[in-house]
């Protein structure tokens, strides 16, 4: 899976960090703050990207997006349509059909804890919770959380 990132806060991040403890670090990131976004990719050895367009819609492909909640809508819209990538919001408070518009295949990474600037990838027992368009992105997004979280939970969609 080729993962990207947008955003540069606290969970683009801890993401970026966890991808990279797993081995497979995410391929490109993405954000207005260009400033914090170099600090991430200079951490992780992430390529800077300039443009969200950038980010290709190939099979094997998962656009992370880890921006505030009222933000996520514009920043998928930005990205250009989606017909075979994931695109995944990492927000508890948003429904995933918020991405429904821009991708076919979408769902939500969740975790169920504040993550703050000195959350350590793998090492703290952060649960996380996940929903999906369809099944087969749900065991896509489970093989990704898999990698970085110690308990992951699937959402009940009723």
């Amino acid at each position: 899976m080729n993962y990207y990132l947008i955003g540069s806060g606290k969970m683009a991040s801890f993401l970026a960090r966890c991808l990279q403890a797993a081995n497979t670090p995410a391929k490109g990131i993405f954000a207005r703050n260009k400033e914090q976004a170099a600090a991430i990719a200079a951490q992780t050895g992430v390529s800077l990207m300039d443009h969200l367009t950038d980010i290709p819609d190939e099979p094997c492909t998962m656009c992370l997006i880890c921006v505030p909640d009222a933000a996520i809508e514009t920043v998928a819209g930005q990205t250009g349509q989606k017909q075979h990538s994931i695109m995944v919001h990492t927000s508890g408070n948003t429904d995933i059909t918020a991405l429904g518009r821009y991708a076919v295949h979408y769902g939500c990474l969740w975790p169920i804890a504040s993550i703050t600037a000195n959350s350590k990838p793998l090492t703290e027992p952060i649960p996380v919770c996940l929903d999906a368009s369809d099944s087969d992105t749900l065991e896509e997004l489970r093989a990704t959380a898999e990698k970085c979280f110690p308990q992951v939970v699937v959402a009940d969609p009723k």
